[in-house]
């Protein structure tokens, strides 16, 4: 059908040239996993994660894209869910989770060309900083070329990144030393411990998986699409956390020696100083695509969260009056910010995201890390809510990706994540040097971005109530959506008409 050609335009190696960057993008930036703990506790880590929690939610996430192929993925999902309300608050947190991962991204490449280049000789003493905020605009130029530049670049990107990182795993051979894979020291002498940067850092590793349903809606066949990808991508991920580390480790098992950037030292010790400039280039490239990917998931939830119940290929802001005779023959530059055209949500959304993170990226990309994860727990855990309610209470809607064993089955596949997840946020709040053993830190800016959700969701809905579009009571699928859903499964509805979801609360 014509929607269908128009706002499903990614294909396979579309989708995968832009989620291979959600749940991988290569090694760069991984010193400081060893930097957290020694390798004999940090390989099992990264092993029983992808096993326990990044395997089970690309399955969850695959049997969600395929049988609930909405725009937005995971932002609907809860919608329908869990009511408006927590849907709101879901979506921004999960903006805010992105935000702030995609802040981590400039600095650490910031940092590889510090190595070359003296930053703040050239930029002054915020030299870094600077560089860190020309490389987000430079993304955000290039998404603003349209979906099809994006791809392309992307996937060019993808090939950069990843041959670097290949010839230096494939050099590893020769040097693996496996008695340096197994050492548990964690004394302060030899890099000490430190479990929260750990589990953080594994799980934003990891959490890749959850963001590739944020495409459903945009992806053609994602039946056929999803499965290609999850089949590709899990291995990969796998091989790409552990491998280079590994090499890495067996040689030199000095944990204090790995800052950022010093995988490309290794890399020049190990096949010379070519291999070495090729690491400085992948490195760039990877981060490149890193923070692209990144913001795509943020672009779409801040575009959600303006326009709540936007499942249809319309992700403009208030397209009705941006098309309105006032504005077109006068406001060419409104008409542009406010109407997708190419570009996947309207520019004014990408313009936004962008200039957020030019603030972000003068934070410490380790503590960017820490309060992403921690934003991000909350929409993985409703998320996990979503597609055991959907088990239960749809479960006849055909699953081209399906997880057997019915509501059993989906409980058992998401407790390993959910037993992870909270885990790890008793850890990020537990501080021993802290009064009752509290992170009293990271518990003030929990309660304030949680006062920042409440509040920018009652003045959004005073807005649009005042200035919008009148939005439905109940969550309510398009005509358009029901016709491409039935077409692509011969004639079976999405949702039968008495089931559509009407939840306001959890």
């Amino acid at each position: 059908m014509e929607g269908e050609d128009t706002h499903r335009h990614l294909g396979v190696l579309g989708l995968l040239a832009i989620a291979f960057f959600w749940v991988c993008g290569g090694v760069y930036g991984n010193e400081l996993l060893l930097e957290a703990a020694p390798p004999g506790i940090l390989f099992p880590v990264l092993i029983g994660a992808a096993l326990l929690y990044a395997c089970p939610a690309a399955v969850m996430i695959g049997e969600l894209a395929t049988g609930f192929p909405y725009d937005g993925g995971i932002i609907q999902w809860v919608e329908e869910t869990c009511g408006r309300r927590v849907s709101a608050q879901n979506t921004y947190w999960t903006w805010v989770g992105f935000i702030t991962a995609s802040a981590v991204y400039p600095g650490l490449m910031a940092e590889y060309i510090d190595l070359y280049i003296d930053l703040e000789k050239h930029l002054g003493t915020s030299g870094v900083n600077w560089c860190c905020v020309i490389q987000v605009w430079i993304v955000t130029v290039v998404k603003l070329g349209g979906t099809d530049v994006f791809v392309n670049w992307s996937t060019t990107m993808g090939v950069v990144a990843v041959l670097p990182t290949i010839v230096f795993m494939g050099y590893g051979v020769t040097v693996a030393k496996p008695a340096t894979w197994i050492s548990t020291d964690e004394s302060p002498e030899a890099g000490g411990m430190n479990q929260s940067l750990l589990i953080s850092w594994v799980i934003w590793l990891y959490s890749g998986f959850f963001d590739i349903g944020t495409l459903a809606g945009e992806v053609k066949n994602p039946a056929r699409s999803y499965k290609i990808a999850l089949v590709v991508l899990i291995p990969v991920t796998l091989i790409f956390a552990l491998w280079p580390l590994a090499v890495s480790v067996s040689m030199d098992s000095d944990r204090n020696n790995y800052g950022n950037g010093y995988f490309e030292e290794l890399a020049s010790r190990l096949a010379g100083k070519w291999l070495g400039y090729g690491y400085l280039i992948g490195a760039i490239a990877s981060f490149f695509g890193l923070l692209a990917s990144s913001l795509v998931v943020c672009e779409r939830t801040l575009s959600a969260f303006v326009n709540p119940r936007n499942k249809s290929a319309d992700t403009s802001l208030n397209a009705a009056t941006a098309n309105s005779s006032a504005y077109v023959g006068r406001n060419r530059l409104v008409r542009y910010l406010l109407i997708e055209n190419g570009t996947g949500v309207a520019p004014v959304y990408i313009i936004a995201n962008a200039l957020v993170v030019s603030v972000l990226v003068w934070l410490s990309p380790a503590n960017l890390v820490e309060c992403s994860i921690i934003t991000g727990t909350l929409p993985f855990l409703l998320t996990c809510y979503a597609f055991v309610y959907y088990k239960i209470y749809h479960p006849d809607v055909p699953r081209p990706f399906k997880v057997p064993g019915g509501v059993a089955g989906s409980v058992i596949l998401v407790l390993p994540i959910v037993s992870f997840l909270v885990y790890y946020l008793c850890v990020a709040f537990a501080d021993n040097t802290g009064i009752f053993g509290v992170a009293f830190g990271k518990l003030v800016f929990f309660a304030i971005v949680v006062t920042a959700g409440v509040a920018t969701d009652v003045l959004t809905s005073l807005w649009r109530r005042r200035f919008g579009r009148p939005q439905p009571k109940h969550t309510v699928i398009s005509d358009w959506e029901l016709d491409q859903y039935d077409n692509s499964h011969d004639g079976v509805a999405l949702l039968e008409p008495q089931s559509a979801l009407s939840a306001e609360t959890c």
